[in-house]
Parts: structure tokens; sequence; C-alpha cells
């Protein structure tokens, strides 16, 4: 809140008599102005009357409706308060207050036409609420938590309270006090004025009811101002603010990241502190000025904005406290008013000259500061831009009012501020600013959306220096002051630049090539594609005799020689023979028009003229003069070659290349020699070629690039392949040309890249190494798009002018720097170059500010031709070059990042404008290719008739699955580009190109581009139909106007934010169709006709009266569709998610989608019930559809209603052809008590893992509101039970079967259909005939991606089964057909003779043997170490043993896998249990003869590992098996739970027998579970039917694994990570047991093994019912491995029981939580079917490491350790204090050291960037099924190939 007070501040120094002269003047004008009118008095309203919300208010209400649950409009404060404190005496003093300000009890409802309301109520609802902290927690973390979870929850206007207040207590002396106003009740005054007064009474103490109500109410000014602000008042203020603001820009500030459609608010903080010297001497420059405080830093604050953005036009916002009646200060309420304060930096002045101008126009804006400002903006009636805030961006607010808390004591409290996170911004940056004693301190708030952390750390840097330089030269003008200090100024124009390399020679552009030909003559030098082929020595000895002849014309250095061909081995030796002779050669296209073609001869007027026929004869008449040789005559080839040479010097013209000109006439670049062989050094040096390399030549002669393209690879000993003539345009041609002469290196225009990825089979193109990007900017969705097909193949981004000898700068692509990127950079300076980048004056400009982009070094070019005014205007003197050094102005604006790396930003002078607004063509096109099925895109400004600008955008569909799915209506596209862009940068013509135009350079030809043919109704006219109609009459009446117009604008009628929630209110009462339209569809369809065709869609999201919505454009009147779709989506699914198959269905036919059973988005209501909504579905079909029909239900739900839809039409006499299932086959629920309590279990289960799931899938609900996310997750889940009863009930009685076939669709790589090949079959208690349908590669959620080829399935599969015909496509195939006659599925005994049945009791049996059995021998494996260690006291031993229980099993899984895969995994169970019991048995006779030795137990425990191995991986693959697999899931829940169970006891029951019965017992139990489970095996048959099997072998999945961890950064620092920690954590969690042992009981150790059971036990509970964080979840891993090493210290603290228990639960529980948050990041960041690949590598490397940690670390560091410890020994007098000495305490020296390197390795970690910042630049994984069709097209050109 800024205030204004009369005082300049006190001055000191010279001048300061006369400052106060002015400052006393400025003081009578402040006086003069708000003495201008007589103070008016606010009377009290009649009483029991409601107010009226003030303007600000409803400004405020409105805001809340826009962006409803949002915090940016929330006045936070929060102060410590230290000493004893009594909270029912704070309390009622809150109490009292809250009775005392009537703002504090009001609400804001809205009344039946959706304006606001405001209620007034007795208590406000306001209560103090306490929340304590818990003595274990870390106290300043949790209150820092709590105090953001209390500042972050938004406010709900209607319901109150507006106010929240919390007490958070640390201990009995200190508290957190908590205050939350909604800014709609506050302001900054009047936060800080509650407060004081809240402190004060708490002080007093004074008693309820004392609390004296304020002579003026807030409602009583409200209703006063309403009344009092008409007439003459209010159009005085309307004039003045139309005379300042019309026409005001937006400012524009130079974004980190893309501007989102829509504001999030989501905002961050970041401090500024001013030094007090530095302050003081601002504010006396200002007070020189006649400047008031707020005045002086409000200029400086434009300054800075002007500086950043380049422009001298905007308006900043301002705060104004709006108390201009004394009787108003008492009151809370809110008062202020937002001023837009328009700036004025025309002229380039002076900080002098803009402190008047600062002053004098904020004076005459004061005089009119009541209007509202939502007045305001509707009177300037502006183009409405949702992206952002109207009239200005940013915002400045001085705080010059006291704080309420301060260094006094109240009621023996010390009361200070407390310090909290900012989380939101209005704006995209705001400045807040307070005097201090040491200088002026605040924050800038920052859009998170917009600017990163690093911009906004700039930013305090960048004022300051600023003002330092304001208050050094206030005389220079502002753009003259440096924003660069020393250190920066050498950064950006030195280090940056530091690239030198010393160049051999020798100096020119063709020495190295003939080197070439003298070493290696016969090397193939040049290949025609297509044509001939020369050798290195054949195209030296044929340039040579060229070189010869054109010496005999008088060619020397200096000299042009014209040359025009197409591409040929003739081209080559031709270019090379002018270099030979000495000349610079001209390069003519042939394909460019004869007129130009003769401008640039008649320009250059070369001597000589090489052409081919074929060229010649499109040429003009050469100059005079001109000689003319032909390519083509042999007599120009043969000769002799002079053996002398020519001295070319390196600044000779070795080319020159014209480019284009700003006033049409092209120039001639001359480049030197010295220039390319430079940049062909340095391309050798980055890129480096070899003998066996490939460059494919295609750009034309006349640009640039072909320079490199045709003398690189020559001067490497490398090939050059040229392209025939024109093949540069056609993306097939080259990509075959690619495979044919398996070329390694080639260059894109990334117009031309984006046109060869899309051809089929490009992904053939197996020999690209290096891709080379220039000429025009690199998208970074595109560069994603290319390392996404090309894994093996680098692509680099260059960029520079033909005037730098083609390119400056470079940067490799790589996906990591991609990630989350919106532009690609175009790089660092190359070797010996030097880029600056600087303003107006040529001076530089800090990082993050755009300049223009100077270039200098040894790649300048020489000049231009013939325009020696011109090349003295571009090419300028280097001021850091060394003497003589020149510098290029490219005219190209960008700006370096932080580290140095240079971004393109666009060009000086081709800003896009339109109605006023600057536009990035770049990011509609980038918005576009984003599109499914939109493989290119260009936009550009037409104007085909005067006056009418507009935006067209031109898409090209990239003929892959998806194109089929994109719709090219206008209307489609708009709509679809409305959702991600604002709307005056959604084009409003579109057209569908077969390609882009592409010109003769290569690049896009944005000149070829047709117009587009407009249609009519493009003028407006009179409504059209009852929508359109009842629509203009809403409008007219309530907006006062006549009957508005078809294309009339909302907006441009005067309608305003206010007004637009009346139309949404009134709309809806008129129109059934429009119930669920919002306030934001009327910001993005503002006409008359497109809000009716809006309402007018069918469209779930408006709560439709039907449950069948028809996604398909209705039939013709009287025709029948072929076929109907009724299409039932999936678990708390739109209807909507059927749009791409409705889209996709061949013409004639037909889908309707049924609603979701939860709320439809957008809707709310209660869940329907199944069987309502298949009643409602059934009488709707009977009612709406004719003809054919087919049912389709996609997952659990979906298919649990198609089949109770199919069998329901079946009895209501409308059977269906066919029901379709996706992605599901039937699953029920089994009986027993068991199941039950699982069941319910999981009811209590957190939502998140259920979101994490569906994110690895690829249906992530990040973009779905957060509450709206939270209700989709219920009702999936909540479906999902619904299927399952259903299922189960179906199942359990007969039901007279579907004469229709069940057809399952599933995908090959969905693990939710797995063993489908078997599993459809079980649809026959349903219908007599099932079948199988497979999607090549498909996953689950299908539905999106693969919507043409379920389009085919659908409408023509049962036909094919009907008729028993095989189908195969594709990509999809009909893999199996099953008839059941009876219609009930056969049940077969053992009576026959054949295998049984799956069932639960078999099921169950088998477990329960392997779990004993398996039980057993986890105790024998446990035991055993900690029985050797009691004999022997090793730890060595002890690791051993503990080592060849676990590292033989693990090296034995894949042939163990493999083995259960190929054999009877009956037998190989039984093999294995047999070898485990004689293991075991040998253990048992040995230990009884008392020959049990540790040189036995080796080999011993070896083998019993290897069989655990077996058995494990045997039964678990047995499971499926043996259960019936429509009770998979609660079998394999029941394997897992028994596992828990087990991994809980066993410490714990092997202790314990180890105590009495001894190892003996063990072995006994063992042996004896081991006879009970092979009993159970042989007596049990297995059912012959699928059982659990890989989809590839381990190795393969660990190698698979391994590649895709290593190819991101972030995975391979975790990976790392763990490996290093694990060297560590591995002899931590055995050695517990040796380390209790030292100072206690074998009994103590069953108690300790005992807590560590309950840590695994309770660390899984919160991890269910939590489910991790949703957000930063590596810094979760660390937190938690740091708590875990937390706990690995003070287990060796003390000799004592409990405290080892207390630590080793928390170690176990960490342990838990850590793993269960790593799972979590790999199921976010791993798609679904990469998954056991990820968890195989980490499982690899972490039980590769812990066996190092159990033999060597371990059991060295206690070797080291425990001598000192001893009495007596060298730690025993200082460590030994602590932790204590004697038997065992070396073992807890050892813990605390290695839990204190594990923090420290943590703490390393989270300062590696890869692991900091791993959530942020670490995406989330792509949908599944989009990397399915990513691998089915890259199989595809394989599978051809072969």
């Amino acid at each position: 809140m800024s205030t204004f007070t009369d005082q300049a501040q006190p001055e000191q120094g010279p001048g300061a008599q006369a400052a106060a002269a002015r400052a006393e003047l400025l003081a009578r004008r402040l006086r003069r102005v708000r003495a201008a009118a007589p103070a008016p008095t606010v009377p009290r309203r009649p009483q029991g009357s409601e107010p009226p919300p003030s303007f600000a208010q409803e400004r405020l209400w409105f805001m809340d409706r826009f962006v409803p649950d949002s915090t940016a409009y929330t006045v936070p404060q929060a102060v410590r308060l230290r000493g004893p404190l009594d909270r029912e005496r704070l309390e009622d003093a809150l109490r009292q207050l809250v009775v005392r300000h009537e703002s504090l009890r009001m609400r804001f409802p809205s009344d039946e036409d959706g304006r606001p309301l405001v209620e007034v109520t007795s208590d406000g609802g306001v209560h103090l609420v306490l929340r304590e902290v818990p003595a274990d927690d870390d106290r300043e973390a949790t209150l820092a938590r709590w105090i953001d979870e209390e500042i972050s929850r938004p406010f709900d206007l209607a319901r109150g309270p507006v106010l929240r207040a919390v007490l958070l207590r640390a201990d009995a002396k200190e508290h957190v006090l908590v205050l939350v106003h909604h800014h709609i009740v506050s302001d900054g005054w009047s936060s800080e004025l509650f407060l004081r007064e809240l402190l004060d009474r708490y002080a007093t103490g004074e008693p309820a009811g004392q609390e004296a109500e304020p002579a003026v109410r807030y409602g009583d000014f409200a209703a006063w101002q309403r009344e009092r602000y008409t007439g003459d008042v209010l159009r005085a203020d309307l004039d003045h603010w139309r005379g300042r603001l019309t026409g005001v820009r937006p400012l524009d500030l130079p974004a980190d990241f893309p501007r989102p459609a829509e504001p999030t608010f989501r905002g961050a903080g970041q401090g500024i502190a001013l030094d007090a010297e530095l302050s003081r001497a601002v504010l006396e420059l200002g007070a020189e000025h006649g400047a008031t405080p707020y005045m002086t830093l409000l200029a400086a604050y434009q300054a800075l904005l002007a500086r950043m953005s380049g422009q001298d036009d905007f308006a900043v916002g301002s705060t104004v406290a709006g108390r201009f009646v004394p009787e108003l200060e008492p009151l809370v309420g809110l008062f202020a008013n937002v001023l837009a304060l328009r700036a004025d930096l025309s002229g380039d002045p002076d900080f002098g000259t803009l402190l008047g101008r600062v002053r004098d126009g904020f004076l005459a804006d004061l005089a009119h500061q009541e209007m509202p400002f939502e007045q305001v903006v509707g009177a300037l009636a502006l183009p409405r831009d949702p992206s952002r805030s109207p009239v200005f961006q940013t915002s400045f607010t001085l705080l010059n009012y006291d704080r309420a808390e301060g260094a006094e004591r109240r009621a023996g409290l010390e009361i200070e501020h407390q310090p909290f996170e900012i989380r939101a911004t209005r704006f995209d940056l705001e400045l807040y600013l307070r005097q201090t004693p040491d200088g002026l301190h605040g924050f800038f708030t920052y859009s998170t959306d917009l600017f990163s952390r690093e911009t906004a750390a700039r930013l305090p840097v960048l004022l300051e220096r600023l003002l330092r330089q304001a208050v050094a030269h206030p005389d220079r003008p502002l753009s003259r002051l440096s924003l660069l200090d020393d250190a920066e100024r050498t950064t950006v124009t030195r280090t940056w630049n530091d690239v030198p390399q010393e160049v051999p020679g020798p100096h020119t552009l063709h020495g190295l090539i003939e080197e070439w030909a003298a070493r290696t003559p016969d090397r193939t030098a040049v290949i025609a594609d297509g044509g001939d082929q020369l050798t290195y020595g054949e195209l030296d000895r044929r340039a040579g005799v060229l070189a010869a002849r054109l010496r005999r014309e008088g060619v020397g250095p200096g000299t042009l020689v014209g040359v025009c061909a197409e591409r040929s081995t003739g081209l080559v030796a031709a270019l090379l023979g002018v270099l030979k002779a000495g000349g610079g050669y001209l390069p003519l296209d042939p394909e460019h028009p004869a007129e130009r073609l003769a401008l640039l001869l008649a320009d250059a007027a070369p001597p000589v003229l090489l052409a081919s026929d074929a060229a010649h004869c499109r040429l003009p008449e050469p100059p005079a003069g001109t000689l003319v040789l032909s390519l083509d005559d042999p007599e120009l080839w043969h000769g002799f070659s002079e053996a002398e040479t020519v001295e070319v010097g390196p600044d000779d013209p070795a080319y020159v290349i014209y480019t284009s000109g700003s006033t049409g006439q092209p120039k001639g670049v001359v480049c030197g020699h010295r220039g390319i062989h430079n940049r062909l050094d340095w391309m050798q040096r980055a890129y480096p070629l070899g003998e066996d390399d490939a460059v494919l030549q295609k750009t034309p002669t006349g640009f640039d690039v072909s320079v490199w393209e045709l003398f690189w690879p020559l001067r490497e000993g490398a090939t050059l392949v040229m392209a025939r003539p024109g093949g540069h345009r056609d993306g097939a041609y080259l990509r075959d040309a690619i495979r044919r002469h398996a070329i390694t290196t080639t260059h894109f225009v990334p117009s031309m890249l984006a046109v060869f990825l899309a051809e089929d089979g490009v992904g053939e193109c197996a020999s690209l190494r290096r891709v080379i990007c220039s000429g025009e900017e690199l998208p970074a969705d595109l560069a994603r798009r290319f390392l996404d097909r090309f894994e093996d193949c680098e692509l680099h981004n260059l960029y520079g002018p033909t005037e730098a000898s083609v390119d400056c700068t470079a940067w490799q692509c790589t996906r990591e720097n991609l990630t989350g990127a919106h532009r690609v950079p175009i790089g660092r300076p190359v070797q010996n170059m030097r880029i600056h980048i600087l303003d107006r004056h040529r001076e530089p400009v800090p990082a993050g500010l755009p300049g223009e982009i100077y270039i200098a070094g040894p790649g300048v070019a020489l000049g231009y031709l013939n325009r020696p005014e011109l090349t003295a205007e571009r090419f300028v003197t280097d001021p850091w070059g060394p003497p003589g050094a020149r510098m290029y102005a490219s005219g190209d604006l960008a700006r370096h990042r932080a580290d140095g790396a240079v971004e393109y930003l666009g060009r000086t002078d081709d800003q896009v404008k339109l109605h006023g607004l600057r536009i990035e063509p770049g990011e509609i096109e980038a918005a576009l290719r984003g599109m499914p099925g939109v493989g290119a895109a260009a936009v550009i400004v037409r104007e085909d008739r005067p006056g009418d600008r507009r935006l067209v955008a031109y898409p090209v569909p990239d003929g892959t699955v998806d194109a089929v799915q994109a719709d090219a209506d206008p209307a489609a596209l708009r709509e679809a580009l409305r959702r991600v862009l604002p709307d005056w940068m959604v084009p409003s013509a579109y057209v569908v190109l077969d390609a882009l135009p592409i010109g003769p350079n290569g690049k896009l030809d944005r000149r070829a581009l047709p117009a587009p043919v407009l249609g009519a109704g493009g003028g407006g006219g009179a409504p059209v139909g009852e929508t359109e109609q009842t629509v203009a009459e809403v409008w007219a009446e309530i907006l006062g106007i006549p009957l508005p117009e078809r294309d009339d604008d909302f907006f441009a009628l005067g309608g305003h934010s206010l007004l637009a929630i009346r139309i949404i209110t009134a709309l809806r009462r008129a129109l059934p169709g429009a119930a669920g339209i919002t306030l934001m569809d009327l910001f993005r369809h503002p006409t008359v006709s497109g809000l009716a065709a809006l309402i007018a869609t069918p469209s779930d999201e408006r709560g439709p009266a039907r449950v069948l919505h028809e996604l398909t454009r209705p039939t013709a009147p009287g025709r029948t569709p072929e076929l109907t779709v009724i299409a039932v989506p999936y678990g708390a699914g739109s209807a909507v998610v059927y749009q791409p198959l409705a889209d996709a269905l061949p013409p004639g036919h037909a889908l309707f989608a049924l609603a979701g059973t939860g709320e439809e988005m957008g809707r709310t209501g209660r869940r329907a019930a199944l069987p309502e909504l298949v009643e409602a579905a059934v009488a709707e079909i009977q009612e709406r559809v004719t003809g054919p029909l087919v049912v389709y239900g996609h997952c659990g739900v979906g298919g649990a209603l198609a089949v109770a839809l199919g069998l329901a039409l079946q009895a209501a006499g409308r059977p269906a052809e066919a029901v379709y299932t996706g992605a599901i086959f039937p699953f029920a629920r089994p009986r027993g008590p068991v199941v039950r309590a699982m069941d319910a279990m999981e009811r209590f289960t957190s939502d998140r893992r259920y979101r994490n799931w569906l994110t690895s899938l690829g249906l992530g609900l990040d973009e779905v509101d957060p509450e709206q996310a939270r209700r989709m997750v219920r009702d999936m889940r909540e479906d999902t039970r619904d299927a399952e009863d259903f299922f189960t009930a179906l199942m359990a009685q007969r039901v007279e079967p579907l004469t229709a076939p069940v057809i399952s669709v599933v995908g090959e790589r969905d693990d939710m259909t797995l063993y489908s090949e078997e599993r459809f079959r079980e649809w026959h208690f349903v219908a007599r005939k099932t079948a199988l349908v497979v999607l090549d590669e498909a996953g689950h959620y299908f539905l999106k991606y693969r919507a043409a080829e379920l389009a085919d399935i659908v409408t023509g599969v049962h036909t094919a089964v009907a008729a028993d015909t095989p189908l195969e496509e594709s990509s999809w195939r009909l893999a199996d057909v099953s008839a059941d006659v009876a219609g009930v599925p056969e049940r077969r005994g053992r009576r026959d003779g054949r295998p049984p049945e799956p069932s639960m009791r078999r099921f169950l049996a088998m477990a329960a043997g392997q779990l004993v059995s398996l039980a057993g021998t986890a105790m024998t494996e446990f035991a055993l170490p900690l029985w050797v260690f009691l004999g022997s006291s090793s730890l060595i031993q002890l690791g051993l043993l503990s080592s060849l229980a676990l590292v033989p099993g693990l090296l034995t899984a894949p042939l163990a896998g493999a083995v259960a895969d190929r054999y009877s995994r009956r037998r190989v169970i039984m093999t294995a249990d047999a070898a485990a019991l004689l293991i075991q048995g040998v253990m048992l006779i040995l230990l009884l003869a008392g020959h049990l030795t540790t040189g036995a137990l080796y080999p011993l425990m070896t083998l019993l590992s290897v069989a655990l191995a077996f058995q494990r991986i045997a039964w678990g693959a047995a499971v499926p098996q043996l259960a019936p697999k429509h009770f998979l899931g609660h079998a394999n829940g029941l394997v897992q739970a028994g596992s828990g169970v087990v991994q809980f006891a066993v410490p714990l029951l092997a202790t314990l027998a180890l105590t009495t019965v001894g190892l003996k017992g063990i072995l006994v139990a063992d042996v004896c579970s081991y006879a009970v489970a092979i009993t159970v095996t042989v007596c049990l048959r297995f059912p012959a039917t699928l059982g659990w099997r890989r989809r590839e072998s381990m190795g393969e999945e660990i190698r698979a694994g391994f590649r895709l961890a290593m190819s991101t950064p972030g995975f391979r620092a975790m990976l790392l990570f763990f490996a290093v920690t694990n060297l560590l954590l591995g002899p931590l969690f055995i050695f517990f047991q040796p380390l209790v042992l030292g100072f206690a009981e074998l009994a103590d150790v069953a108690r300790v093994s005992l807590a560590g059971g309950l840590g695994l036990a309770v660390g899984g509970l919160l991890m269910a019912i939590w489910g991790g964080p949703k957000e930063r979840r590596m810094r979760g891993v660390l937190l938690s491995f740091l708590a875990l090493a937390a706990c690995c210290a003070l287990t060796g603290l003390r000799p004592s029981v409990a405290l080892v228990s207390v630590a080793v639960f928390g170690m176990f529980l960490g342990l838990t939580v850590m793993n269960t948050i790593y799972s979590t990041i790999i199921q976010v960041k791993i798609p679904a079917r990469f998954h056991g690949r990820v968890f195989a590598v980490n499982t690899v490397f972490a039980w590769c490491t812990m066996p190092v940690g159990f033999l060597l670390l371990g059991p060295g560091a206690v070797a080291l350790l425990q001598p000192a410890m001893e009495p007596g020994g060298a730690l025993a007098g200082s460590v030994g204090e602590v932790l204590g000495t004697g038997a065992g305490r070396g073992l807890g020296l050892m813990y605390v050291l290695f839990g204190l390197a594990l923090a420290a390795t943590v703490a390393f970690a989270a300062r590696i960037p890869a692991l900091s910042r791993f959530d942020a630049e670490v995406p989330d994984a792509r949908p599944d099924d989009l990397v399915g069709l990513q691998s089915l097209r890259a199989r595809r050109p394989a599978e051809a190939g072969v």
C-alpha cells in the first residue's frame, strides 16, 4: 500500500536548502490536490440494511470468479511472539475486533442475476485455530510448512469467513501468529491496523463488550461511494483517464518461458536491499527535483522496465490508500484503489527529466484516484487478452505505513516479523519497497510462468546498478546509464568470447584439398547422385587445367569468376579451378529468374563466366567484356595443369554471395579466405570428419551453407555426394539418397528438417552421425522430435549471417538441454570469433537483456561488393578487438543466457504487430505443430484487402496415423489453438497444404503461401437462428444497447467483466444448452455467433440432459447410419474421450458416447449407479439410434457397462451386432475374510498412488483443476469397485448368453491384459462366441493415439468373425476366435484325465506350502550368519555368509527365469524344493555330527541361494497358472501380503528360535517345511493354463534399462548416488545384530529385529495412506535418505537396547519411505513399458555394491576402529566418552561415521544440478501409447527392409 506524505525526506549536503524549498512547493501542491474539494462526510446507512459491495470489492469478487481458488488476492501476515502467551486472551481480543470491524463479518454470495451481494454476519465465523508442533519435528521447518499451507489456502467468498487466524505453537514461549485476510475486506493499511489493534487489545486485556463500534462502518462507505460517485465527478475522472491511458501498450518484458493462454498467478519472491548510503543519495536526488520518495522510486522502476523491454511507453500499476476522509483511517476494509500510471520515456530523457515527468503525471492522476480501476478498463475499451492483466502488467508499491510488530514488548511478548515464502503474484512483475534505517529494503514478486529464478535474481542487481548510475550521472540519458559492472562487462565482452585457436596453414579455402589430392589421388572425392564420380586426383587435375585456362584469361587474386551450373561433378571442379587460379567465385543459381541473374552480373561484372549448357540457355545476355566458357566443352578440361602456384593471400576474396536487401536491391557479400578457412578449421575440430565419412551437398551454391558442404569434406579426405538438381526440396528423395550413399553428415534448414522427418522411413537413415541446422530459428519441439527419431545422431544448431563466413555460433542439441526448453540457443562463438550483444549505443548489455548481435573476428566478411556506404554502415570498428578489428551489425535481436549461451529472439526491424500487439508467429507455429497429425506449419500476417490485416495459418498434415485424426476444419483448429494461446494470437484463417513451399535456398518461401479463400458470412448481419437470437437479446438487455449483430464483440459493445457474469447467468436461464458455459467461455468466444455456436455444440461439459452424446456429425434426415458405435468411457472418464474415435470413423457411421458414472468434466452432481446408466442408455438407444449398432467399452467400468448394456439391449429386443471390450477382461472378488480385510484396507490408501499410475500410462491430471482431479481419481476407484461387484455378481448367476460376439481389443504392451491369448475365452460366461484383437505396440489407454485403427476394428472385425474370415492389418491383427456352442464354458475335472481347472483352493494350498517353506529357509538364511558370528565374532564371516545368501541367487535369476519359462513350473518347483530340502538336511546332519564348519557352510549357502532363486521365480510364475485369472489381482495381493508377513516376522522368529531351540531347531523346522511343500506340490496337479513369462530376458532387460537410464543425466546421477550409498548401507543393515550382541543378549537382538520389522510395516502403511510427495520427489528421496542416515548414526551413539531399537526402527522406516518415493519417480518419469528395465538396473547396481560393504568396508572399518575404542585406546578419552568403550564400540563408531558419511553424501548430492533440478528438468513420462506408436513407426521401415 502506498500512502503519500506531504513531506519530502530530510536532506544533507550541498543543495539542501534549494531542495527543501522545492519540497515545500511540492507539499503545497499535494495539499491543493487534496483540498480541491471540501472534505466529504460519510453518513451511516439506514439501520438493518445490508450494504452494497464497494467498487473495489466488486472488482475482486469478479477476479475470484474469473480465477477461482487462487491465492493471488490474499493478504497474509505472520508475526513471531516470544514469551508466555495466553491463548484465550488472544482469542478474546480477536473476537472483539471481528465484532468491531464490520468488513470482517462480511461474505459475498451472488443473486439470481449473477450480481454480487454482501451479507454481514454476527461473528464472521472467525476463530483462532491452534496447531502445535510435535516435539520430535524440525520446529522451524514445520512452522514454515504450516505458514505456507495457511497462506496457500483459498477463501470461499460466498460462505466466508474472509479472515483466518492460526496460532502455531512451537513451545510454551514461542508462537507464530498467522493472519490471512482476503483482499476483498482488507488492504496493506488495514492488515497492519488490525494486527496493531489485536496486539494492543491483548496487551490491555479489555473484557468482551468494550469494543466500541467505529462511527463509520465499511458498509456505510460502500453505500456512500456508490451514491456519491456519479454525474460530474465520474465524468471528470473518465475524461482524465481516457486522455491519460488511450493507446498505452502492454509491457512486454523478455520472458524465459512462453506466456500461458490463461493466468495462473503462480509466483515467487526475490528480495532486494539497497544500502543506506545509496538509498539516501537516491532520495536526495529526487528531492532536488521536487519528487517524493515514492515518485523517485517509481521513476527508477520505470527506467529499469524501459531498459529491460526496450519500450518507452507503458503503464505501471500502483496502489493508493483511498482513505481521503479522516473517518476512514481507523477502519479495516478494502479502500485501496489501483492507479495505472503511464510511463513516458520518449526522447531518451535523463533521470532528472524523468523525475519531473513522473511527478507531474502522478499529481494529475492523484486528483482522479477515486475512479475504480475496473471502470477505467471499461472506459478504455481495450482489446481483451485473458493471458495478461489489462492496461498494466507490473506494479510498484512503497510500503510507507508503520509496521504493527516491532522491538517493543506487549504484555510480556517480544514481537517480530516472521518471514514466509511468496507463492502468488497478480502481475508479471511487482516491486515492493520500504524505507528502513538501513536503507531501502523490499522484494520483487514475479510470475514463475514467465521468469526463471535466475532471471529474478538479476533484478535487484540491475536496479541497484541503475540507481548508482543515475545518482552519479543524473544528466546523462537513461539509455546511456550502464547496467554492467566491471566484472560483468569483462565477462560479456572478454570471457564469453575467449575462444582463441591457432589455425594452421595453408590459409586458403582450397589448399588442404590439394594436399589430399597429392596424398590419396585414387580416393573417391565427389559422387554425383545418379551420375559420374571423381577421385581426388581426377578432381585436382581437372581443376588445375581449368585454373591454367583462367589464368590465361587474366584471372588472379581479387578477380571474380561467375559460375552457373546445376549440381554435378563439373560444378565442383569449376569452383575449385577458380580458387586454384587465385580468383573468387560468384555462384549464380540457374533456377533464379533471368532478371535477378542479370542484376547480379551487372553489379559484379565478372570478366569470366563459367556455365553449363543447360544453365547457359537460361542466362541473360552477359555484360560486355564478359567471356563465357562452357563447362560442357570437353576442350575446357583437356590440357596441362600449370605447375606454378598462384600466391593467394588470406584476405583475398574466396567467393561472393548475394543476399536480399531491405530495399529490394541484392547486395554481394565478399568473403575472404581467412574467414572461411577459420570456419572450416573449427568445424573439423568440432565435428571431425574421417575418410569414411560422406557429406551430402544439397544447398544451392548461391547460399552460404553450400560453401562448407562443398569444401569441408574435400579438405578432410571424405566423400562429397552431390544431390540431384532440385532434390533438396524433396524429403523422400533426400531420405533415399542418404540411405543409398551412407551419408554421415548433412544440413537442413529447420523447415526442411520438418519435411524430412514427416517422410515415411526416415528412421532407415541409420548412417547419419550428425545433422547441422541453420538458416532459420530451430523450434525446440522440432529438435526434440529429431532426437527422438534419431537416437544415435547428433543435432547441432548453428547461427551466422553470410557476412560472418557462414556461421559464427554453435550449439549441440541434446535431450537433456532441450528438456523444458522454450527456444533452442544459437550457442557460443566458434573459435576466434566474438559475439557482442549491444544496445543502440553499441554498448554491451547485461545477460538476460535483449540487444543486437554484433559479430567480430576473422570470419567477418570483407564488405559489400561495390557498396562502400553500406559497408561503412554495417561493418564498424570493434572496440574490444585488436587494432583495426571490425564487427558486423547483424540486425538480429538476441540475449545472453546466464551460462553465456546466446538465445536468438528475432529481428530488430520486423516485429509482427496486429491491433497494436506484438505477435511471435513461431509460437503459434509451435502450437500448431503440437496438435496431433500436424507435421509442419507456418503463420504469417496477410493484408489481401486494404486495411484488413489478419493472421493466417498454414498447417501441413504429417502423414502419420494421427494425421487421419487431424481435423482440417478451421473452426476445429481455431478451437484447439484457443486452448493454448491468447485470442489475439489465434489465426482467423486456415489453409491446409500438402507441403510448405520451399524457395530456391531450401527455406520456407512465405511469399508463395496462398491467400485464404474467405467464405460468406464474414460481414456480420442479423443473428441467425434461435440460439444466436437469444444470445443477442440477452446482450442487448444487460448492456442496454440495440440488438447486436452476429460478429459484434461483447467487450467492444461496452461489456466488462462484471457484466460478463450477468450475461452468463442470464444465458443459463434462457438457454438449456448454456447450463455449463463459463466466464472464460465468453472471453474466448466474445462474438454473438461464436458464443451461440459454443452453446449449440453438444458437450458433456455443459451437463447435457441425455446420457448419450453424439460425437459424430448428425446423419442427414431420412438416412440410417451404416453402423452406430455406442462407446462407454473408462473409470471417471468423460464422454469426450471418444472424440478421436468419432473423428476417425468412416463416413456414414455414427458414434454416441455414454456419460461416465462420475462427474463429467465441468459438471457436478451425484454419481450415477450402473443399473441407472444402463436403463437410461437403453431407452435413449431405442429412441435415437436406428440401424445396426455395436457397443465398445474401455477399461474396468467401461467393459462392465458394455457387457451390461449388451445384455440389456438383447433383453429389450434391440441386440447389438457385437460387444467390444477394450483393455479389460472380467475381474471378480473371491470370497473369504482375508480378501475382505485387504479390500477394506485398500479404501484407505492414497489417491496419489493412482494419480502416479495414471501419469505413467499417459493419463496425467496436472492440467485439471486439483479438486476436479481428486474427484476424478475417487470416481475412478469407485468405478473399479463397481465393475468388480458387477462381474462378481454376474459370474455367480447364469445369464442368457449374448448372441453377439464379445470381442476383446488389447494392446500388445498392456500389462493389464496379460495372458490375452487365453483370457479372451473367459467372456464365454456371457457370450457363445469370443474373439481377440491385438494392437501392435499399444498400451492401456490407446484410444487417443490409435483411434484410426480402433475405428477399423470396431467397424469391421465383427463381420469378419461372423464370416470366419482371417484379418490382419499392418498394425493390428485378429489373433483368435473361440466358439462355445453350449453357451456355458465347459467344466473340466480330473476324472477324465485332462488337466484340472484353476481354482482358488488349489492356489491357496500351493501358496501355503510355498510360503511355509520360504519362511523356513528365510529363517535359516538369517540365523546361520548370526550363529557363525556368535561362535567366531567375525564380521567378515557374517558379511560373507550374508552375501552368499543373496548374490548367487541374484546371478542365477536370469537362468532360473529362462528355465521357468521353458519347462514345467511344477517340476521346477519340486526340483528346487527337493534341492533346498537336501541342502538343509546336509546342514542338519553336519550340525548334529559337530562338523558344520564355515568351510562347509560356504558352498552349502551358495547352493541354497541358487535353489531358492529357482523356487521363488518358478512359484511367482505359477501363480497365474493356478489361480483363476479373473481373481488374479487378489491372488497376487495375497502372495504379496504373505511375503510381507514373512519379511516382518523372520528376523524376530529366527532370533527367538536361536535363543530357545538353537540352530538345530531351526534346521529341523526348515526341513519339515520343505517336506510339507513337496508333499503339497506332488499331490496337486497344475492346470494347463498360462503362467507368467518375461517379455524379454533379464539380461536384455538390464542392458536396455542401462541404456535408458544412462541417456538422462538425472537418472545417471541417481544410479550413481544409490551405488555409492549402498556401499555404506549394506553393512549398516546387517551388522546391528553383532552391535547389540556387543553389550546385550540374543533376546535383545530379537527385540531390535522386531523394531526393524515394525519400521518396515509402519513405512509401508504410511506410504499407502500418504502416497508420497506430489512434487519434488527427488527431494523427498534425499530427505528420507537423510533421515535414514541420522538413524544410522543414532544406532551407534550409546550401548542401549532402547536407543538401538528406536534407531533401527527409523532406519527401516526411512528405507521403506525412500524406496517407495523412488518407485514413484520411476513410475512417473519412465513410460510404463520400461519400468521393469529401470528397476532391474537399479537392483543390479544395488546388489553389486552392497557385498563390497558387507565384506570390505564394514569389517575393515571395525578392525581399524575397535582397538581405538577399547579402554585406554586412542579414542577412549574423546569419542569414547560419548559412545562408550569396550566390546562392540568400534562397531558403534562405524555406525556413527557411516551415518555421517551418508548424510554428507546426501548434502553433496543435493548440490549436484542433475539431482537438485531432477524433478524440474527430467520430464514426466511420455504417454505409454505414444511411445508404442513411435516404436511401431520405427519398426515398420525395418521390417520392410527385411
